[in-house]
């Protein structure tokens, strides 16, 4: 048979793995399906009852006609040669290989294409590719594969799932999907063999701390192999409270050893690995010949003590430094202090001791009662929950469960150094998630070194910035302060933009340092005590320096309240990961880079991410800054942003509150050098059609914002953002137009003027062919350039050329003879004026007049037709 293609898969074939063979049989038609030799306990009985349909071949049933026709091998859910059951031999020789799988683990196998991706279950790659080929599938078939998707997912409850696998889903529901067989076979009870194994190795279990991990081994032997290893530790690690369980079971001859772990945080394949097998972070095992259980034991607990798993202590996930009220603190004031600074709770301090706890619920109610001028005191709790600053997260979940608490103090030897509520449990759970699949908090590897921080500081700030930062550090060393670049800047380091204005962060007072400032330099040099900030311009370079602080405003104040906090959390006023970053420039430490919130990974993966959910309502033109970043750096929204963000507009975010800053930042993105392709997402966004009231940009409205690009850089237009403007507003009603322009806040007389010069282009354009060259020209000499360019962007080619030359030429043409000229050879002064100016405009539009003698020449000549004195 010319041209075969056989499909394999791993040695104790899973769902997944015959999910995907037979996925890829479908995609592969004419394929044969070769039996791997061993299958788990749930492909057994698929593979048992379903045998017509799946119609498995082994490798010794081959014939000869297809083993010499072999051109095509395709390798599922393993990338591994090892790992591969029956059918490996047929590797051999020059064959087309492909392998399909979501490990993550490199391939062994030479010359093999890989199709790959880090989605929960490999057969998701598959059902991508059929969506794709519009492969139409009955009942039973997306039934059969939809089962790969269910045990590998957890049925979408384990950690490694991701949003493909829900779409893979959907995809396999427009089929129908028969959940009784799904049931029936992802729900399997464990034979009577499983439970005696079950029970032998729950007698056989220990379980030890790690580091911090919560880690059981469980032992056990049975004379004749037992299948279905793989369930029974899904079993175990749903019954008993711990992070990962190893089972060591000894069957006939061989050693299983089965990993599985309640998280991707505990990525349990460097150990697996050790012992010739792999899988997931989660999932993995191995068959050991020629050791003992116990030996294998012991290597496990001595290679976990050498692993490192990102554990969460209390000193990581608190809030510091603690935000505390007093007792006479009246009730409207501390729910203010709450609503400002995103509290749900705060402690009650009296003689430097924490005395009791207030949370935001309560005083909530207590408003409704009208008590919002008493004491906070009279309604706080004086039950405090406390851990120390090493507990970690289970610690931490069990006292707040134990105690029924919202919030607990954290102390480092006696002394209270942090606060940890609900919502920074919430937090915590996605940081540890971020630790493996978005590398952030602790993750220092994936960050630069200090010597590389240091080397790009030294060759991009060279010269005068450079010197700059030398005399800020030495200042800061004279008062004991620590001192930090943050922000733009550190970013624009990172991704190679240039920067002139620079950020600091003063780890205790901004103030003092700046007053030593001025002694050094001779710039302009501002102190604001209230706010704890100075500006520093000189030359083409601005520096602004802050206090480390967190800020919230009282009701009837206009300034913020500014108290002193940490680096990490004043960084966590900024508006995204990507503007986080902090560089610690003082001598010691010089290059040290601090990423409190994933800043460094973003910029590497080229993503706009926010730090909190409300962050586009708090501050709208944050909604326009994403934009520009995403258009200027090339950068991509994340998928929690982008629908962040599209909810805030849809609340009406741009228009109702309506400020300066987004003005500002509306009005760079018109100016900017992108600005097709800003106005562009503006439209994808639905901001034009909010702003514009423009259901969606048409074809015509798209193609001369990019022709308007092209005209403006020619005509070197200033007033790019009326060019932008009038091409949009174009075709609507005066009414209309007033109206959005005065959303932009431009004055009376520009909204004027823009619509009457809108008008006389309208005239201008149907007037054309009628009018003589001087009559054009007299029409649109006073009409502003910006608008004339958006003009050219749907002008017919008569039309441009005539506009065109104007531009270039004939707008130049200017009268030389003055008022006082006229008043010498006897003109009355009057509103003549303007008329004779006309006629010697026209006449030398025309080159019958060159210069000013023959303007006053002819004015002598002709004097019968002008008022004389």
């Amino acid at each position: 048979m010319k041209d075969s293609t056989v499909i394999l898969t791993h040695a104790g074939a899973d769902l997944d793995a015959i999910s995907s063979m037979f996925a890829l049989s479908r995609l592969y038609t004419g394929s044969l399906l070769i039996h791997p030799g061993s299958l788990d306990i749930n492909a057994t009985k698929i593979v048992s009852i379903f045998e017509d349909t799946l119609n498995f071949t082994k490798v010794k049933d081959l014939p000869d006609s297809i083993r010499d026709g072999l051109k095509r091998i395709i390798i599922a859910d393993t990338k591994s040669y090892n790992r591969i059951g029956e059918g490996k031999e047929l590797i051999q020789g020059k064959k087309e290989i492909i392998i399909f799988d979501h490990h993550p683990d490199t391939s062994d196998i030479a010359g093999a294409k890989i199709v790959s991706k880090r989605v929960g279950a490999n057969t998701t790659i598959l059902v991508d590719l059929l969506r794709k080929k519009k492969i139409m599938l009955n009942t039973f078939e997306a039934t059969l594969i939809s089962l790969g998707i269910f045990e590998d997912t957890g049925s979408f409850t384990f950690p490694s799932t991701t949003s493909y696998d829900f779409s893979a889903m959907s995809f396999l529901s427009s089929f129908g999907i028969n959940m009784k067989i799904v049931h029936h076979f992802l729900s399997p009870f464990l034979g009577e063999s499983q439970v005696k194994m079950l029970r032998r190795l729950l007698d056989g279990l220990d379980e030890y701390n790690i580091k911090g991990s919560k880690i059981a081994i469980a032992m056990g032997s049975m004379e004749r192999y037992v299948p279905g290893l793989s369930l029974i530790a899904h079993k175990i690690i749903e019954m008993i409270d711990v992070d990962i369980i190893f089972i060591i079971a000894k069957m006939e001859k061989d050693i299983f050893l089965i990993g599985r772990s309640v998280s991707a945080d505990y990525d349990i394949r460097n150990i697996i690995d050790k012992f010739g097998g792999g899988g997931h972070p989660t999932a993995a095992s191995a068959v050991i010949k020629n050791m003992d259980a116990g030996e294998i034991k012991q290597l496990i607990i001595k290679i976990a003590s050498l692993n490192y798993f990102p554990i969460l202590k209390a000193g990581q996930i608190m809030s510091s430094p603690i935000k505390t009220v007093a007792p006479d603190t009246l009730v409207k004031e501390a729910l203010n202090i709450m609503i400002k600074m995103g509290y749900s709770g705060l402690p009650i301090e009296e003689n430097g001791e924490i005395v009791g706890m207030i949370s935001k619920r309560d005083l909530e109610k207590i408003m409704l009662f009208e008590k919002r001028d008493r004491p906070v005191k009279q309604f706080s709790t004086p039950k405090i929950a406390i851990v120390s600053i090493d507990a970690d997260l289970r610690e931490i979940e069990d006292i707040m469960v134990k105690d029924n608490v919202g919030r607990v103090l954290v102390k480092n030897e006696h002394k209270t150094v942090g606060i940890i509520s609900r919502s920074d449990l919430l937090k915590a759970y996605r940081i540890r998630d971020d630790m493996v699949e978005e590398p952030s908090l602790n993750s220092s590897s994936l960050l630069p070194s200090t010597e590389h921080v240091r080397s790009l500081i030294e060759f991009k700030f060279k010269g005068t910035v450079l010197a700059y930062l030398n005399n800020f550090a030495d200042i800061a060393e004279e008062i004991n302060q620590k001192i930090y670049i943050v922000g733009g800047a550190v970013r624009d380091l990172f991704i190679g933009s240039e920067s002139s204005d620079f950020d600091f962060i003063l780890s205790d007072n901004a103030v003092a340092f700046g007053e030593l400032l001025r002694k050094r330099f001779n710039g302009k040099i501002h102190l604001y005590k209230e706010t704890q900030t100075v500006n520093f311009m000189e030359g083409n370079y601005n520096f602004d320096f802050v206090t480390a602080r967190r800020e919230y405003y009282n009701e009837k104040s206009l300034i913020p309240i500014v108290e002193k906090a940490t680096l990490q959390e004043d960084l966590k006023r900024r508006d995204f990961t990507i503007n986080t970053l902090a560089i610690d420039i003082t001598k010691n430490n010089f290059g040290s880079i601090y990423d409190f919130y994933g800043g460094y990974t973003d910029l590497v993966k080229r993503k706009i991410r926010v730090l909190h959910s409300y962050s586009f309502i708090e501050d709208p033109s944050r909604i326009l800054r994403a934009i520009k970043y995403v258009v200027k750096f090339g950068f991509t929204f994340s998928e929690e942003t982008e629908q962040m963000l599209r909810s805030a507009l849809e609340l009406g975010a741009l228009k109702s509150k309506h400020s300066q800053r987004i003005l500002d930042e509306m009005f760079e993105l018109f100016d900017c050098e992108k600005a097709a392709e800003s106005l562009f997402m503006m439209d994808r966004l639905g901001i034009v059609n909010q702003i514009f009231k423009l259901h969606k940009l048409s074809f015509s409205k798209r193609k001369r914002i990019l022709i308007a690009h092209n005209f403006i850089k020619e005509f070197s237009i200033t007033e790019k953002r009326l060019a932008y403007i009038a091409i949009l507003l174009d075709g609507k009603k005066n009414s209309e137009k007033r109206e959005i322009l005065r959303f932009f806040a431009f004055n009376e007389r520009i909204v004027n003027k823009f619509v009457t010069q809108s008008n006389i282009l309208r005239n201008f354009h149907k007037e054309f062919e009628k009018k003589n060259k001087e009559e054009k020209f007299m029409l649109i000499k006073d009409i502003d350039d910006y608008m004339l360019s958006a003009f050219l962007t749907k002008a017919n080619v008569r039309e441009q050329a005539f506009i065109k030359a104007f531009l270039n030429e004939i707008r130049f043409v200017k009268i030389e003879t003055t008022g006082n000229d006229l008043i010498a050879i006897g003109l009355k002064e009057g509103p003549q004026f303007s008329e004779i100016y006309d006629e010697l405009l026209t006449l030398k539009i025309k080159g019958k007049l060159k210069t000013k003698e023959d303007e006053i020449e002819y004015l002598i000549k002709n004097r019968d037709k002008f008022e004389w004195k």
